[in-house]
């Protein structure tokens, strides 16, 4: 195998398990969440795992909130990774969302001798990850810095994701999605279905009854898996390992089915923002908002 001379980095709002973190050599740009049980914000894969999270977020009073990466830790981030390779590709989450894209840019310019490129992914969550971890393997097999960039922008115009939630409260309150009061009280039985568009989180329908949206993504599964242009698609769900667990049931039992269907748990950033209890699924692949109205 050929030696790796670049490391793939990432702010923290990918939802790839620690494990993966670790096997794939990912480089992290720590996202802050602060919560009600102590005054300094926790960092992403540092500080607080999903399962702690979720464990203080069913406590909790208040709804977390979260910041962009600290350019102090993105800093230290590209210092330490340019000690041992010769480039980085440091991949954010959509810069229409957060500011964590210009942040890094920002950051990348303080090393103006060094070969570092930041890619706005458009995205968020797992599909970002899911572009990570493409980038990051092809690192690990000894991929040049142009050929993972080439490979990442290729795949972002097919990267799409989906997510059934039970509510929009913590949506709402977080500020990602703009809906009042009395919208909110009248899509009290009607639950949401969220998808990012042109890098926007979106609400793009609704479902009577969360049974009933589960269903709808299990109807849209068949297209998705014909459709796909990369054999990983990722369950993502939080605190609903069962239906997480039905649903890749599901497209295990496709027709040629994806070689990896993993199901992963909703990390701290983006479960500061959905809440409790939703499920989801991305994918490369083919896209047609109609599957999920």
């Amino acid at each position: 195998m050929a030696k790796q001379i670049v490391r793939v980095l990432a702010d923290a709002t990918i939802d790839l398990p620690p494990e993966w973190i670790t096997k794939y050599n990912i480089g992290i740009l720590p996202t802050q969440i602060m919560m009600h049980d102590r005054e300094k914000p926790y960092r992403n894969y540092i500080d607080i795992t999903a399962e702690e999270f979720y464990e203080k977020l069913l406590k909790a009073d208040d709804v977390p909130t979260t910041a962009v990466p600290k350019q102090g830790d993105i800093y230290r981030a590209y210092e330490e990774s340019l000690q041992e390779y010769d480039s980085l590709v440091v991949l954010a989450h959509s810069s229409k969302i957060s500011g964590s894209y210009n942040i890094a840019k920002k950051v990348a310019e303080m090393f103006p001798r060094k070969d570092i490129t930041v890619i706005d992914t458009q995205t968020i969550t797992i599909m970002e990850g899911l572009l990570v971890y493409e980038g990051a393997k092809m690192a690990l097999a000894g991929a040049t810095k142009e050929e993972i960039v080439a490979r990442i922008n290729s795949l972002i115009p097919h990267t799409h994701g989906i997510a059934i939630l039970k509510t929009l409260e913590y949506l709402r309150k977080g500020g990602r999605i703009s809906i009042t009061k009395q919208v909110l009280g009248n899509l009290a039985k009607l639950k949401p279905i969220i998808a990012v568009e042109d890098g926007l989180v979106k609400n793009i329908g609704k479902v009577k009854g969360f049974e009933n949206g589960v269903e709808l993504l299990k109807n849209a599964i068949p297209k998705i898996v014909a459709g796909r242009k990369f054999e990983t698609m990722v369950i993502l769900h939080a605190l609903m390992p069962r239906e997480a667990a039905e649903l890749k049931e599901h497209v295990l039992a496709q027709e040629n089915p994806p070689k990896e269907v993993e199901v992963f748990l909703i990390g701290p950033v983006l479960g500061a923002h959905m809440g409790p209890y939703c499920l989801g699924l991305g994918w490369i692949g083919t896209w047609d908002k109609k599957w999920f109205q």
